[in-house]
């Protein structure tokens, strides 16, 4: 019988019973139990322990488990977060699938890579009788996106659809190796379902920060301007409290109900309360999932802004607003619209949508016959990887003993294996 194909898979993970915003262990909550199936998996984060009745090991042991049993495929999953730095440093050392949640970075990453060769290693790789690049050479920061890690992926996966498409326009330099494509593969959630849609009640229901990227200072006004008088329930995060009620003071809005903390688990609950569901975002930074998907899920209407991966959703799935000057109004003529309706309505067509494209047996289908069907050209190119590596040791000794002031540290270069014992210059 054939072994199973081995995966590291590599996430920041919730501690039990403690409360997390991290995308990719929501996704390895989703994903694990049914990956699992198919594939020998072992998981890696920052601690050592359990998720979801899974061992954990440190990511710092998994060179040493590759080493006792060799891993087939390296997989990562990437946020921007300082909590996915341990990814972000690892796939430099071991590189394989990336599963891209953001694109557009805030932060510049772990401290060790803000000099990082990556862009003459990708050249050398893809071109073996290249020559080395100067070992004294400086290199600036990458740009906001995510140049550095999509560069170094063997294959990139990309969670949203504008990400993807920005990943093909702008990223040039890259390894290429037998045909590794990049794909788009949408999140993966618990779907929402309900025999009874929504409520006769006018509530809204508002998954976003109190910043002014989620658009909530639009979302009050167009609530004061609107004809009727709908209530708020306002899903956030414990520290955002103070600011979302300065907010409320300042456009007058009593009628409002603040949950936290933030959870698909307790907006999936808060979903059947809402007549409506706000999910609006105007920012390169950031994303909607796995909130967004889960309203589409349950029927309800979805107001969004017309920016960014929403913008790509087909107008039959969600309401869009125009960022803007007139972003207020155009809220409050949708509120005062869908009031029209007369009751609680069912979007069919996006519930079947959520179905397709965010069913986790969906999703767990569409990554393993990814990963099972590049799986030997993976494996070529972590050969050429490790080829690559050994070349750069090699050249590394050489460097180093071809300069007189590092002569006097070759029993210590020897000890850490930069050099190889009894090596001259």
């Amino acid at each position: 019988m054939k072994e199973p194909i081995r995966i590291a898979w590599f996430s920041d993970l919730s501690r039990e019973g403690k409360h997390s915003r991290s995308l990719s262990s929501y996704v390895s909550k989703q994903l694990l139990p049914i990956l699992s199936k198919t594939f020998d998996i072992e998981v890696f984060s920052t601690f050592m322990g359990s998720f979801d009745a899974k061992e954990v090991r440190h990511f710092l042991t998994a060179f040493k488990r590759n080493k006792e049993k060799p891993f087939d495929i390296f997989f990562y999953q990437f946020e921007d977060s300082p909590k996915s730095f341990f990814s972000r440093a690892h796939l430099a050392l071991l590189p394989g699938v990336v599963w891209f949640h953001d694109f557009f970075l805030t932060n510049d990453g772990p401290e060790p890579l803000l000099n990082s060769s990556w862009e003459d290693t990708v050249i050398k790789f893809n071109n073996a009788s290249t020559e080395w690049a100067p070992m004294d050479k400086e290199y600036t920061r990458p740009k906001p996106q995510a140049y550095r890690e999509s560069g170094m992926t063997f294959l990139p996966i990309f969670s949203s659809e504008r990400d993807h498409n920005e990943y093909k326009r702008v990223i040039e330099k890259k390894i290429e190796h037998a045909n590794l494509r990049s794909f788009y593969l949408p999140i993966p959630c618990e779907l929402v379902k309900f025999q009874n849609i929504g409520t006769l009640d006018l509530k809204l229901l508002f998954c976003g920060s109190p910043k002014i990227e989620h658009r909530v200072h639009k979302l009050l006004q167009g609530l004061r301007e609107a004809r009727s008088e709908w209530s708020l329930i306002w899903l956030l995060e414990d520290e955002e409290l103070e600011k979302a009620n300065e907010l409320l003071r300042e456009f007058e809005i009593s009628k409002v109900e603040l949950r936290t903390p933030r959870s698909p688990e307790l907006f999936a609950e808060l979903l059947k309360e809402a007549r409506i569901s706000i999910h609006m975002l105007f920012s390169v930074y950031g994303h909607l999932s796995p909130y967004l998907p889960l309203s589409l899920s349950s029927g309800l209407p979805c107001i969004v802004s017309d920016f960014a991966s929403s913008s790509l959703l087909a107008d039959n799935l969600v309401f869009k607003v125009q960022p803007g000057d007139n972003e207020a109004s155009q809220v409050s003529m949708l509120l005062d619209k869908l009031e029209a309706l007369g009751g609680p309505g069912s979007i069919d067509v996006a519930s079947k949508f959520a179905n397709e494209n965010h069913n986790p047996e969906v999703v767990a289908g569409e990554l393993s016959a990814i990963l099972s069907n590049y799986a030997p050209k993976l494996a070529d190119a972590m050969k050429r990887w490790v080829a690559l590596e050994q070349d750069a040791r090699r050249a590394l000794s050489s460097w180093l003993l071809r300069n007189e002031e590092r002569v006097c540290f070759k029993e210590a270069f020897e000890e850490l294996g930069w050099i190889s014992q009894g090596e001259t210059r």
